[in-house]
């Protein structure tokens, strides 16, 4: 009872820092203390950094999606009514009536809509940088064992885009103040969880800020239908279903007039806008046989469930793939290096366009150059591959693979680096370093500074997240940047003399600014869209490595 009453504190702590202690002092109970809002930072810090510890084992294999904290916290609470009987009959005791009092100043009307997931973190900056930097720690560590973690941080109960893109900024700071991208692992992708029925009908503009969603389906049925799952399904449920109003249990069976429609139109929406976007489902549907068929044909295309019904849910996704004619028996084939069609986010109008047409020959690429690109990256598609050497290197890629040097991530369509690849660039790249490149990258450098703060000025203003909804500022960051361009073109051309593969670096520049001028606004600062910042940042470590310096002694991040 007293560790429940010490996380009590600490909970109480997080949603209001300026509360106090919820038991008289003068009978403060033994080793129960009233934390500091610093202090109940510091214990839920080392609870995450437990539960990574825990995860290490398998964050070396396939990905794995951690959703960021989202408690609503009277599924963990002692019973207050029970409690308060215990008061009322004089049969309490100290300890119980501290938490009691706890219980009673944390509760909430309605918990589920409550002060819970994003909108905590929120409401308490460092929240979730204190779990984000528990997991970059946990990567890199997995990278020093020569592993490559795989990491999905995931953003919950979500209702608006600015939300996910003030959370996403703080993940993205910790992040980058980590070490992740330096030491080579690969960086963690950032999605955000489809449970609220707004977040489903602003899907078309969630999508663009996100790499994936996932649709939380048990709170999605909850607000959809507005049934208090806790209160409906003893009576209500079973009652409008043996009226004929209900044909099945909507907790058990999707709500397929209802909420297959939102999830439907939210993955239509959502691949419009971002055509390389991950979808899934998480929740009770996602391990049900007929629910499963809806949500495929929804546009999900991965489904979370507990584990005991997993193997349930791989035989209902086979089904529903046969029955839908998605896959025949005896066709289906996985080759090992598949020439898929990747897709890029270009047309102005959130529309996908089709990748630039790999070259049927490549000149002056080689397996280093190939594993420079997977190194610089972290992982690559046919389309990253055409954009960073200008032709795909399928050939070279399939003997790669087959070495085991480079993995095809096949429910991606994307290639990442093993150690073995990563230990032979390294080899490789120690022994082809070019001393210095001089003037040229200290004149970058200074460049490298004002496109930070072109970026901060583009995604933050008066200290809030831009919310892009003034096209004069917006129009004035696009200048800025312009002129920044104008400055970099010398420098790009100076740096290309002297290593003559940079040069492409400037051509890729040229285009991400041409398809902001022309409306399309992710490519100022979007992630794994070739936006002008994902293209810079790739050429200052491609700099970096050529030159061997180390990053943090130069604290150029």
């Amino acid at each position: 009872m007293k560790e429940i009453t010490r996380l009590l504190y600490i909970m109480k702590r997080l949603r209001d820092p300026e509360s106090g202690c919820p038991w008289d002092k003068e009978q403060t109970i033994d080793s129960i203390k009233a934390y500091t809002i610093e202090e109940a930072y510091e214990v839920v810090d080392a609870i995450e950094r437990q539960s990574m510890e825990d995860l290490k084992d398998e964050l070396g294999g396939d990905p794995v999606t951690v959703r960021l904290l989202d408690p609503p916290l009277h599924e963990f609470l002692p019973n207050i009514n029970e409690l308060t009987v215990r008061e009322l009959n004089g049969s309490i005791t100290e300890e119980e009536r501290a938490t009691l009092g706890t219980v009673r100043q944390l509760a909430e009307s309605n918990p589920m809509l409550g002060t819970r997931g994003v909108r905590l973190a929120a409401l308490r900056p460092g929240l979730y940088e204190m779990q984000v930097r528990a997991i970059c720690s946990a990567i890199r560590e997995v990278g020093a064992r020569g592993g490559r973690a795989r990491v999905e941080i995931m953003i919950p109960l979500v209702i608006d885009p600015a939300e996910v893109r003030l959370i996403k900024q703080r993940i993205l700071d910790v992040v980058g103040s980590s070490g992740v991208a330096e030491s080579g692992d690969e960086m963690p992708t950032i999605g955000a969880m489809i449970e609220t029925p707004r977040a489903a009908l602003l899907a078309a503009r969630i999508a663009p800020e996100v790499d994936f969603i996932s649709f939380g389906t048990n709170d999605l049925t909850q607000m959809t239908l507005g049934f208090s799952r806790d209160d409906v399904e003893a009576e209500l449920v079973p009652m409008y279903r043996s009226l004929g109003l209900l044909e099945h249990n909507p907790f058990e069976v999707i709500d397929e007039q209802g909420v297959g429609q939102l999830v439907t139109g939210a993955a239509r929406d959502g691949r419009n806008a971002n055509p390389s976007l991950k979808i899934g489902v998480c929740g009770e549907h996602a391990g049900h046989p007929y629910s499963i068929g809806v949500l495929l044909a929804a546009g999900c295309e991965s489904v979370s469930c507990s584990p005991y019904r997993v193997k349930i849910a791989r035989l209902a996704v086979a089904q529903s793939l046969l029955r839908r004619g998605v896959v025949t028996p005896g066709t289906c084939t996985f080759p090992e290096v598949p020439r898929t069609q990747a897709t890029i986010i270009g047309g102005n109008d959130g529309s996908a366009t089709s990748s630039p047409q790999p070259a049927t020959q490549l000149l002056d690429v080689d397996d280093i150059d190939v594993l420079r690109v997977l190194r610089l990256r972290g992982f690559a598609t046919e389309a990253g591959f055409v954009e960073s050497l200008g032709a795909f290197p399928h050939e070279i890629l399939q003997r790669l693979v087959a070495e085991e040097q480079v993995r095809f991530i096949e429910a991606r369509a994307m290639y990442a680096l093993l150690p073995n690849g990563k230990a032979r660039f390294e080899t490789s790249s120690a022994e082809q370093r070019v001393a210095s490149l001089g003037s040229a990258y200290a004149d970058f450098l200074v460049l490298n500074d004002m496109l930070k703060q072109a970026c901060t000025n583009w995604q933050m203003r008066d200290g809030e997240p831009n919310a892009h909804d003034d096209a004069t500022y917006d129009e004035s960051c696009i200048g800025a940047l312009d002129a920044l361009h104008a400055r970099a073109m010398p420098v790009m051309t100076a740096l290309a003399n002297e290593v003559h593969r940079l040069e492409r670096y400037g051509d890729r520049l040229g285009r991400a600014l041409d398809a902001l001028r022309e409306g399309d606004t992710t490519r100022f600062t979007g992630v794994m869209c070739e936006s002008y910042h994902d293209v810079w940042m790739e050429l200052h470590e491609d700099l970096i490595l050529l030159q061997g310096i180390d990053r943090t002694a130069e604290g150029s991040f």
